[in-house]
């Protein structure tokens, strides 16, 4: 949220100790000069002096708010403003202020009524503008939002706020790039900015860029080495990069600075337990235990909290308690949703499905033979998310002539793209041989800047079983192994996974058996398509025979069989996935049937599954 900074009002001098006769308006702006270098307690001292010789001074006023805004005591920043507003009605200080303690509190529609209140008295204000569209953002409306941060650079282009909150946005809408030009913005302009640092780590993070990740987070650390947010990302990418001593320092080095960090706490949990030190782990576990919800966080950090303690029961047997914390967190998304207009839509779901089915018809399949690309580089994993696509990929990737890519979004970006507003599906059925040559030779060269010796390469983006007909039609050589899992045992793993942007059908459990029932539609068709081509593995009779169906995987790769596929947790690679400690431990069955601890809560998953479509 950004801070209103107003020109001097009054000539008043006042004696002000520790800064001496100072005019009221030297005090204001030295106020201000204080609070924006991290000095609330100079601010507040020289805001009260203002304020003992001109008690209605509305800079003061607003600024003493802003300060108690910061230190937590929403009360006394609420009476603050509403000062400024009893004092000068015409004034948008009051509301602002009063707007930025309703975004804190989460009523984001009482923020955004009162931000729209201060434009009409200032049209012509950046902050305004930012804050408002930080409002809008958190309600859901993030079109809106866009608009808004995008009037505020209008405004002012170096306004460092507004370029962090443009960029944050474009990274949810998964406009990498321009994201990351908007967090380099950032940065130019305020190289103290803590958050754009962080945030622009994450980007890199999520592109598999690791190393750049870790030199943002350090960038943002070597600003404020207590800043406890970038510690923690960079613990997690030591995770997935493998190295689970220095990411155990490091979140143990977050729980000294922050003894209520859940998350940090459940990580290092699972990190003691993944080690081998189950009795430190049940300690962890322990502790975790006696810190509670707090629903006074942002909507964000408290579903991330949630899901950590609702892990934490699971692991410890208290499978009741578990559940409470996972409803709770996937209600909180369910609503967000709800508002944002972004809810899961069974029948555009059923009308998706029914298209791509009408659309690769066995007949228009048969007259695409001999065309596409010959390679046998590509190995695709896929399945439903949670189906154990990265324990395949981790097997695979122990191979020497294999290396595991983790999941790419080239496909779905290749279709978007091919679709261009309309249908992908079409897009696919009109490819001339040109176009097709042209598309399958771009997957291929960015499948070789992953490893150029390699002799396969594997995309593990499990929602590629949506596009298996395009793939097909690329590559009819290429390699596709499908994950199948018990569907409650996959429709839990979903619903008890953290993610910070989900899948609009993973937080409710009757829209998970619905897309569950639409996947298996899909898989159905394209079995009948390609019949023999799809190495079907599932997920239980892998745990349970782990070197026969190994063979087999490798075998339908066009490899020799290596030994050091049964090692696969001892492979060192880089797995950026939600899996990727589980991949670091040997196999284990404690997955398999967990759906049998939650029995009592499944009624409504256990409709949806069983319900057949009428068209299916």
């Amino acid at each position: 949220m950004s801070v209103w900074q107003r020109g001097r009002e009054t000539k008043r001098r006042i004696d002000i100790p520790g800064f001496g006769p100072l005019s009221s308006g030297d005090a204001i702006e030295k106020a201000f000069a204080a609070h924006q270098q991290g000095n609330r307690q100079a601010a507040a001292r020289l805001c009260e002096a203002v304020l003992e010789k001109i008690p209605r001074q509305t800079q003061a006023l607003y600024l003493l708010g802003i300060v108690a805004l910061e230190d937590g005591q929403l009360n006394i920043a609420e009476r603050r403003f509403r000062n400024v507003i009893a004092t000068a009605p015409a004034d948008p200080l009051g509301p602002g202020g009063l707007g930025m303690v309703r975004l804190t509190q989460q009523k984001f529609e009482h923020a955004i009524a009162l931000f729209q209140q201060c434009l009409k008295m200032a049209p012509d204000q950046p902050h305004i503008y930012n804050n408002l569209g930080l409002a809008l953002c958190s309600f859901g409306d993030r079109v809106s939002a866009h608009r808004h941060f995008r009037q505020a650079l209008n405004l002012v282009p170096d306004y460092a706020d507004a370029h962090l909150n443009l960029g944050k946005l474009l990274f949810e809408q998964g406009e990498a790039q321009r994201a990351i030009a908007h967090y380099e913005k950032a940065i130019a302009l305020s190289p103290e900015l803590l958050e754009a640092h962080n945030n622009l780590g994450n980007v890199y993070r999520r592109n598999g860029e690791l190393d750049r990740a870790c030199e943002c987070y350090e960038a943002a650390l070597n600003v404020n080495p207590q800043y406890v947010l970038a510690l923690f990302n960079m613990a997690a990418v030591k995770i997935e990069q493998g190295d689970l001593a220095a990411a155990l320092e490091d979140f143990q080095r977050v729980v000294s600075m922050q003894p209520d960090h859940v998350e940090a706490v459940s990580h290092i949990g699972e990190l003691y337990d993944t080690l081998g030190e189950s009795k430190t782990a049940h300690e962890w576990y322990s502790r975790a235990l006696s810190l509670a919800d707090d629903d006074t966080l942002p909507m964000e950090k408290r579903r991330a909290r949630l899901f950590a303690l609702g892990g934490v029961h699971d692991r410890l047997g208290k499978y009741e308690q578990a559940f409470d914390y996972f409803k709770l967190a996937n209600d909180l998304w369910v609503q967000f949703l709800r508002r944002s207009g972004g809810s899961y839509d069974p029948v555009a779901q059923e009308a998706a499905t029914k298209n791509v089915v009408s659309g690769f018809s066995r007949e228009r399949v048969r007259r695409w033979e001999g065309e596409g690309n010959a390679s046998r580089l590509p190995v695709f994993v896929l399945g439903m998310p949670r189906s154990g696509t990265s324990l395949i990929e981790q097997i695979l990737a122990s191979h020497p002539l294999v290396h595991g890519a983790g999941e790419l979004p080239d496909l779905p970006d290749m279709a978007a793209r091919m679709a261009d507003g309309g249908s992908w599906v079409q897009a696919t059925i009109e490819m001339d041989r040109q176009t097709l040559a042209k598309l399958a030779d771009e997957y291929l060269q960015a499948l070789r800047r992953k490893s150029d010796q390699a002799l396969v390469i594997t995309n593990k983006l499990p929602m590629n079983f949506l596009y298996i007909g395009l793939i097909r039609r690329l590559f009819p050589n290429s390699t596709i192994i499908h994950c199948r899992r018990d569907p409650r045992d996959t429709c839990l793993s979903n619903y008890f996974g953290y993610f910070a942007e989900p899948k609009n059908f993973r937080s409710n459990l009757a829209d998970l058996g619905h897309f569950y029932r639409q996947y298996e539609i899909l898989m159905t068709h394209w079995e009948r398509l390609f019949s023999g081509s799809i190495l079907h593995i599932d997920y239980e009779v892998l745990v349970d025979d782990l070197e026969g169906v190994s063979r087999d995987m490798i075998a339908h790769c066009g490899l020799e069989w290596d030994e050091r596929c049964l090692s696969f947790h001892e492979t060192k690679r880089v797995v950026l996935t939600a899996s990727r400690l589980q991949v670091r431990r040997p196999l284990y069955t404690s997955a398999v049937g967990r759906w049998r601890h939650y029995a009592d809560h499944l009624e409504t998953l256990n409709k949806a599954l069983q319900h057949q479509s009428p068209d299916a």
